[in-house]
């Protein structure tokens, strides 16, 4: 089975990038191991310009963080993430008051064969 080459990334629970694929890093040079997709959205104006929408797609990004850490708010890590944002971005100290919660969403990977590919019966 032929597998169609796509941007990938994985994030942990404080958005932190922990592998990425070429394809991503060719579309970020953000989407690294051991960047942060919030500090990245909110404190890169590089990364600001990519987003269409940026304060739509950063709202999301702030809920699903909150989704994440859930009520493991004495975190360390958690602690200084969110200081450290509130402290450097408006925007974030704002989405941040408004207290939304939305489960993160992704793309499923959907594996198929393509006519071309040399298992294709």
């Amino acid at each position: 089975m032929a597998m169609l080459p796509l941007p990938a990334f994985i994030e942990g629970r404080y958005l932190d990038v922990l592998a990425a694929n070429p394809l991503a890093t060719a579309l970020s040079p953000r989407l690294v191991a051991g960047a942060n997709r919030l500090r990245d959205v909110f404190l890169d104006p590089g990364e600001q310009a990519m987003w269409p929408d940026w304060e739509s797609a950063a709202a999301a990004l702030v809920a699903s963080f909150r989704a994440a850490v859930g009520t493991d708010t004495d975190d360390p890590r958690f602690i200084e993430l969110v200081g450290e944002l509130s402290l450097a971005s408006p925007l974030f100290r704002q989405l941040w008051a408004r207290h939304d919660v939305r489960p993160r969403q992704g793309a499923v990977v959907i594996p198929f064969l393509h006519p071309r590919s040399a298992n294709y019966d």
